[in-house]
């Protein structure tokens, strides 16, 4: 199982001068930063070049979710989560000295769930009829 760690740029506060009468030669050049959203419990940037605006990467990061061999961690606070499609959910803390306390919230048999769908009919997802439109 692989996990995906996104590193962002942060802006770096200069320590401000020991003299009064200090100025400086040039004044810094700051990168304009949008504002964060905050998704899963980290920031993240929103804007024309982010990664979540290239269709590549968002398919290749969503076939690599679904598929299972990367999971979804998220969550504020104590309880964190591990989402892994297909295989199980994971509730769970990482404490100080480093050990983590898990909790299993579910997991998925697909032989146990197509028996569900066999035993209750109604619980399958309708097909969708397929429309034809044309115009002139």
């Amino acid at each position: 199982m692989q996990e995906t760690i996104i590193i962002e740029q942060q802006k770096v506060e200069e320590p401000e001068p020991e003299e009064e009468n200090y100025e400086p030669e040039q004044e810094p050049e700051v990168a304009e930063v949008e504002p964060p959203l905050k998704l899963a419990g980290k920031k993240r940037f929103e804007g024309v070049d982010s990664l979540a605006n290239n269709r590549l990467i968002v398919e290749d990061t969503v076939n690599r979710i679904i598929s299972g061999r990367e999971c979804i961690y998220g969550g504020e606070g104590w309880w964190k989560y591990e989402f892994c499609y297909g295989k199980s959910v994971i509730q769970y803390h990482i404490g100080e000295d480093g050990e983590r306390s898990e909790i299993l919230l579910g997991v998925f048999d697909e032989k146990v769930h197509k028996a569900w769908i066999d035993e209750d009919p109604k619980q399958r997802s309708p097909k969708k009829k397929r429309r034809s439109t044309s115009t002139l």
